[in-house]
């Protein structure tokens, strides 16, 4: 069966599960999946985490009596048929397999992973079998701890426990394109790339006496109406610029600045290339 790569929003259901539901790590994304499942009314929880809790950590969960706790060597048995969330890093998800597995009753486990670089073979050379992929596609940010209503969330395959915790969850679900890879890429394009791309763009500004805050502040609502403008008009339409106008002699000029700049040669690099992208879009039906 093809996955689709649509998006869409889950029936409102009530979230009730037999399964006890266990996240193991808490890192910026295990920790808003178990704020949010405490906002959405979820009490069957159990923590695991490799490392001490700090400060903040040991408060988001003290304000929740229903939950428990562990560090990972004092963990509570996980049962048959137990929901899993494994919100580690990549790399440590080999070790977290060796300590799943060393459960009589592993294969019971309902697996979900919140990777969305890995596919079925990455897991199954870690002997993570039938995991389900649950990547929610927001920047997170360290030590933060963030509500997941809104966010989109990339799932893998679609059984109905997991539709109902993204439903009850306020998400958006979509279903992930089979190269995780690209996929992966395109997601770190859009977030942390987009941030070094935006630096370089200060940088250029402040190489002209310009200083970083206020480049920031004077670049940012431009960007931000460019990019609604994509998504409210069109690519095409939401282009602006010597490019649109043909102004070749403006577009060499640019270029001309950009490679004279010391340390800039990687942003006249980027500008020629997004120069024949515009292009591009311009011949557009």
């Amino acid at each position: 069966m093809s996955i689709k790569n649509t998006t869409r929003r889950v029936k409102q259901r009530v979230l009730s599960f037999d399964s006890p539901l266990f996240i193991i790590g808490f890192g910026a994304v295990g920790r808003s999946l178990f704020w949010s499942l405490v906002q959405a009314r979820y009490t069957g929880l159990t923590v695991i985490s490799k490392k001490k809790y700090t400060s903040s950590q040991r408060t988001l969960l003290a304000a929740c009596s229903q939950v428990r706790c562990t560090r990972i060597k004092e963990a509570p048995i996980i049962p048959k048929g137990a929901i899993v969330f494994l919100t580690v890093p990549e790399k440590s998800l080999p070790e977290v397999s060796l300590y799943l597995q060393s459960y009589q009753h592993f294969k019971t486990f309902k697996l979900v992973s919140v990777s969305g670089s890995l596919d079925i073979l990455d897991f199954k050379r870690m002997g993570l079998l039938r995991v389900v992929q649950f990547h929610p596609l927001y920047p997170f940010v360290k030590h933060e701890c963030i509500d997941l209503k809104d966010v989109p969330v990339g799932l893998s395959h679609r059984p109905k426990w997991l539709l109902i915790i993204a439903q009850q969850l306020g998400m958006h679900v979509f279903y992930l394109p089979k190269n995780r890879a690209l996929y992966h890429a395109v997601a770190v394009l859009a977030s942390s790339s987009l941030v070094a791309y935006f630096s370089l763009l200060c940088e250029a500004l402040h190489q002209q006496g310009m200083p970083i805050k206020q480049a920031q502040r004077v670049l940012i609502p431009m960007i931000q109406k460019v990019l609604l403008n994509s998504t409210r008009v069109g690519f095409k339409k939401a282009l602006t610029g010597p490019v649109v106008r043909q102004d070749e002699p403006t577009i060499k000029r640019h270029m001309q600045a950009l490679d004279a700049m010391n340390e800039m040669v990687p942003l006249s690099l980027i500008a020629q290339y997004l120069v024949k992208q515009q292009k591009k879009i311009l011949n557009y039906d």
